[in-house]
C-alpha cells in the first residue's frame, strides 16, 4: 500500500530523523500494567495529529519492519474506507501546520473526524507520542487529549510521559500503554502489534 501523496518535510529533515530513529536496531518496549497485550490488523493508515514530522518517523519504522501501510498526514475521514487500523501520531508543529496550510482549528476538526470515523467503523486506534518533551505543551496536549480517550492502545516515550499523563489516561480507559525508553524501540513494537500471532 502506498504512502499518501502529502509529505512536506525537507529531505534533510527526513534524513536526520531516519538516522536518529530508524537506523539503530529496535529494542523491546516496556508494557505498563494497564490492560494487557494488544494486537491490531492490516490494512493500517498512519497520519499526524498536529502536523509534526514524528508521523514520518513512525511510517519509516513501519516500512522498515515490513508493515504495508498508507501514510498521509492530510487523510480525511472519507479516506479511511477499507482500513482496519489507524495510527495517529500526536504532536503539534506550528511550522508543519503552516506548510500544510492548516489552522489549529482545521487540524483539530480533521483529527476529530478521523477518530469519529474510526470508532464508528470498528477500527483499532493506536495513539502514538514519540516526540518527548518537545512535543508536549498546550498545543500538542490539545491533540493528545483529543485522541487518547478514544484510543485502543497508547504508545509513548518515558520522556513524553514525565507527568504521568499517558499512564493516567490508559488506566482510566483500561487500555494498554507501551512506554519506550527511546523512539527507536517503536520498530519492534509495531512488528509485535501487527505481525505477531
Amino acid at each position: 500500500m502506498s504512502r499518501g501523496k502529502y509529505f512536506r518535510h525537507s529531505p534533510f529533515t527526513c534524513a536526520v530523523l531516519l538516522v536518529l530513529f530508524c537506523v539503530v536496531p529496535a529494542l523491546a518496549a516496556q508494557e505498563e500494567d494497564t490492560g494487557g497485550s494488544f494486537r491490531a490488523y492490516l490494512p493500517v493508515a498512519i497520519t499526524s495529529g498536529g502536523q509534526s514530522p514524528d508521523s514520518f518517523v513512525v511510517s519509516a519504522s513501519a516500512r522498515q519492519v515490513g508493515i504495508a501501510h498508507r501514510y498521509d498526514d492530510l487523510i480525511t475521514a472519507q479516506g479511511l474506507a477499507g482500513f482496519r487500523s489507524l495510527i495517529i501520531v500526536m504532536g503539534a508543529s506550528s511550522k508543519g501546520l503552516g506548510e500544510a496550510g492548516l489552522s489549529v482549528s482545521k487540524e483539530i476538526a480533521r483529527v476529530s473526524a478521523l477518530v469519529e470515523r474510526a470508532k464508528s467503523g470498528g477500527m483499532k486506534i493506536i495513539a502514538v507520542h514519540i516526540g518527548g518533551n518537545a512535543r508536549r505543551g498546550a498545543l500538542s496536549d490539545d491533540f493528545i487529549t483529543l485522541v487518547v480517550p478514544h484510543a485502543d492502545c497508547i504508545v509513548a516515550t518515558n520522556e513524553g510521559n514525565g507527568d504521568g499523563l499517558f499512564t493516567k489516561e490508559a488506566r482510566k480507559s483500561g487500555i494498554p500503554l507501551f512506554l519506550l525508553k527511546s523512539s527507536r524501540e517503536i520498530n519492534a513494537l509495531l512488528r509485535e502489534i501487527f505481525l505477531q500471532g
